[in-house]
C-alpha cells in the first residue's frame, strides 16, 4: 500500500523535490498557487462526497428516506393539514421522519420564526465532552456549504444526539450544525398555481463537516444560509447552532504525538522545504494525512541522496480556508528538514484586498528522533 502511495505522489507533482516551494509566510499565494492535489481514492478510501446542497429533489428524496426515523404512527404527513386538492398528485418531500415539533398555526414563516427563535436556550445549549464552545448558537442560518457531507434528519431537537452522530460517523465529522427548517410537503414543480405555497413541515437537520467551522470568521457569516424561495414557498432556518470537534487527529508511526497549534508555522531559517495542499471538502482536516507526504518526501531523498539527506523530518497540516470557507478550503501539508519548535506558530491569517484567509486545526507532528520519549507515537 505504502508503494502504491508514493507512487500515486510523484504521479501527481506531489513530493517536493519536483515541485516548485511555495513562501511558507504567504497564506495567499499559498492557497492560489495551483489547484490542489487530486486525491486517489485508494488512498483514502472513499469516493468524492456529493454536496447536499448541489443535489437534486429526487436525490433529497432518497437522502431523506434512509435517513428517517420511522414510528409506528404513520406517516407524519397526515398528521399535518392537508395539500389543496390540486396538489395531490404532487410527489410528496419525503417520507420525513416524525418530529415532537407542530407546524405554527398560522402556518407562515414569520409564525415558523417566532416560534422556533429561542429553541436553544429553552432546551439549553450544551457543554459537550469532546466539542468546543459552540461557533454559534441559535440563529437564523444554515452553516456554509463548504465541507458539508452528510446529512440526518432527526425526530427531536437534540444537540447531543446531533453531536454523537458526529462523533460516531466513519466519514471523519469534524463539526456539526443542527437547526429547524421550514419546508414544503409537497414538490417543487409548482403546478397548478395553489401547489405553489404549499403546507410547510418543520425538519430538524443535523449536517456533518469534513472541516472546521473557522474561528476567526463572524458567526453571523459562517451561518449564513437564511432560507430562500422554491416558488411561492419560503424556506426558513431557525434555532442553529454549530460545534467544532476538539478531538485531535490520532498518533502516527516514527512521529511525536501530534501537538494542537494556534496558527500556521513561519520559520525564520532554512529548515522550510515546501507544501503540498488537498481539497479539504474531499480529504476532510485530519491532519495525519500530511503523514503520506512527508514520507514520500523521505523516501525519494533517502533513496536519491543518501541517510543524510535534506528530508522532512517534520510537518504541520492545517486547514486554510478563503473568506469563512466560502471560497474554499484546503488542507496544507506544510514540510520542514528539522523538529519544529510550536513557538513559530505565528501565522494566524491575513487579509489579500477584500479576500481574508484564515487558519484552523493546526497540528505539528515532529519526526520520533526530535521529541521526548514521553510524547513518542
Amino acid at each position: 500500500m505504502q508503494s502504491s502511495i508514493l507512487a500515486v505522489l510523484f504521479a501527481a507533482g506531489a513530493v517536493s523535490a519536483v515541485a516548485t516551494p511555495q513562501p511558507q509566510s504567504n497564506l495567499a499565494e499559498l492557497f492560489e498557487a495551483a489547484p490542489p492535489l487530486v486525491v486517489d481514492n485508494d488512498i483514502f478510501g472513499a469516493g468524492v462526497p456529493e454536496a447536499i446542497w448541489a443535489l437534486s429533489e429526487d436525490e433529497i428524496v432518497s437522502i431523506i428516506a434512509d435517513n428517517s426515523t420511522t414510528s409506528g404512527s404513520g406517516d407524519v404527513l397526515s398528521k399535518r393539514s392537508s395539500p389543496p386538492e390540486e396538489c395531490v398528485n404532487q410527489k410528496k418531500l419525503g417520507p420525513y421522519p416524525v418530529t415532537n415539533l407542530a407546524v405554527p398555526n398560522p402556518d407562515t414563516p414569520e409564525s415558523f420564526k417566532s416560534t422556533f427563535a429561542n429553541v436553544p436556550q429553552s432546551s439549553g445549549v450544551p457543554v459537550i465532552n469532546f466539542y468546543q464552545v459552540p461557533g454559534w448558537s441559535n440563529l437564523g442560518g444554515s452553516g456554509p456549504g463548504s465541507g458539508a457531507y452528510g446529512l440526518k434528519y432527526l425526530s427531536s431537537y437534540d444537540i447531543n444526539t446531533c453531536a454523537q452522530i458526529c462523533k460516531n460517523d466513519k466519514g471523519g465529522c469534524v463539526a456539526f450544525n443542527l437547526y429547524i427548517e421550514r419546508d414544503p410537503t409537497v414538490s417543487a414543480n409548482y403546478k397548478p398555481a395553489p401547489c405553489s405555497d404549499p403546507p410547510s413541515i418543520a425538519a430538524i437537520k443535523c449536517v456533518l463537516y469534513k472541516i472546521p467551522f473557522p474561528l476567526d470568521v463572524p458567526a453571523t457569516t459562517l451561518a449564513g444560509n437564511q432560507g430562500g424561495y422554491r416558488a411561492s414557498f419560503q424556506v426558513r432556518i431557525a434555532a442553529s447552532v454549530g460545534y467544532n470537534s476538539g478531538v485531535r487527529p490520532g498518533p502516527v508511526p516514527g512521529y511525536c504525538n501530534p501537538v494542537k497549534l494556534p496558527a500556521a508555522v513561519n520559520v525564520p531559517d532554512d529548515s522550510y522545504i515546501g507544501v503540498n495542499y488537498y481539497d479539504a471538502a474531499v480529504v476532510g482536516s485530519d491532519a495525519s494525512y500530511c503523514r503520506i507526504a512527508c514520507d514520500a518526501d523521505r523516501g525519494y531523498h533517502t533513496s536519491a541522496e543518501g541517510p543524510n539527506s535534506r528530508m522532512c523530518r517534520a510537518f504541520v497540516g492545517y486547514t486554510l480556508a478563503k473568506n469563512g470557507g466560502g471560497g474554499g478550503v484546503q488542507l496544507q501539508c506544510v514540510m520542514y528538514a528539522r523538529s519544529i519548535d510550536p513557538v513559530y506558530a505565528t501565522n494566524y491569517g491575513e487579509y489579500r484586498g477584500a479576500d481574508y484567509y484564515s487558519v484552523a486545526n493546526s497540528y505539528l507532528y515532529n519526526d520520533i528522533a526530535g521529541c521526548p520519549s514521553s510524547v513518542t507515537a
